[in-house]
């Protein structure tokens, strides 16, 4: 009998997603810090602008890691490219990591 699949649900794929280990212990702890502001700027509908301090912030706090050799080979050894998919990723797990965190009724 084949394996029941799970339904796929956003719920589901953020507890699927989001062990957060990818966050080192202080950065989870830099990133509960900013919750109340992000939460006021979801009340307020002005998430863009809190999320462009937000990273810019991260980044000066916690820079990109270099590129491995398979991110390097998987785009033609490009460097700004593998670069900006790193970025990019980091910046998906941010945003989803605030997400989820609006789906509990606390903060991991």
């Amino acid at each position: 009998m084949p394996r029941r699949r799970e339904k796929k649900t956003i719920l589901n794929i953020f507890r699927m997603a989001f062990s957060f280990t990818w966050a080192t212990p202080e950065q989870r702890i830099w990133l509960r810090g900013h919750y109340p502001a992000f939460h006021r700027a979801a009340c307020l509908q002005k998430k863009g602008p809190f999320f462009r301090r937000l990273f810019e912030q991260w980044f000066y706090d916690y820079p990109d890691r270099l590129p491995t050799d398979d991110e390097l080979c998987a785009v033609d050894y490009s460097i700004d490219l593998a670069a900006s998919r790193i970025n990019l990723n980091q910046r998906r797990k941010i945003r989803f990591y605030y997400a989820w965190c609006m789906t509990q009724c606390y903060i991991y």
